[in-house]
């Protein structure tokens, strides 16, 4: 995939948004936490080497990943032990939800993410120590 560009969406969170024009509708704090783990994500990165393990094609023909930089931290676990996303769209009930799993090494990775989200809420960090109606415009 040498110098291609791919849509992908990081498995299993949620971010808060960032404003991309003036008539975009979005809550109080969301673009400033949008922001925040935007500047997260760059800097685990560093526009090196990442690995992408592939699940599936979303409705939006991204590819929904989970996502390891060149030093194998798995960025979904860095935002969401930060409190820059939580979980979301995905469940081990629904399956009406986006991403229903029950695969069991999936959902071992997804009992591992809200764990770090549960300890994130504990400690008060990122977008929890906020009402989350002012960070997310869509609950």
């Amino acid at each position: 995939m040498n110098n291609q560009y791919i849509g992908l969406r990081i498995f299993g969170i949620d971010t808060p948004e960032i404003k991309k024009s003036n008539d975009e509708k979005l809550a109080l704090k969301e673009n400033y936490y949008g922001q925040k783990a935007k500047q997260e994500l760059i800097r685990l990165l560093k526009w090196k080497v990442i690995k992408i393990k592939i699940l599936k094609i979303d409705k939006y023909q991204r590819k929904v990943v989970i996502l390891k930089n060149y030093q194998n931290v798995d960025v979904a676990m860095q935002l969401l032990k930060k409190g820059l996303a939580r979980v979301k769209y995905v469940s081990l009930y629904k399956y009406s939800k986006p991403y229903w799993i029950v695969d069991d090494k999936l959902i071992e990775y997804y009992y591992k993410m809200v764990n770090l989200e549960n300890e994130a809420r504990k400690l008060n960090l990122g977008i929890w120590k906020e009402n989350l109606k002012y960070v997310f415009h869509k609950n």
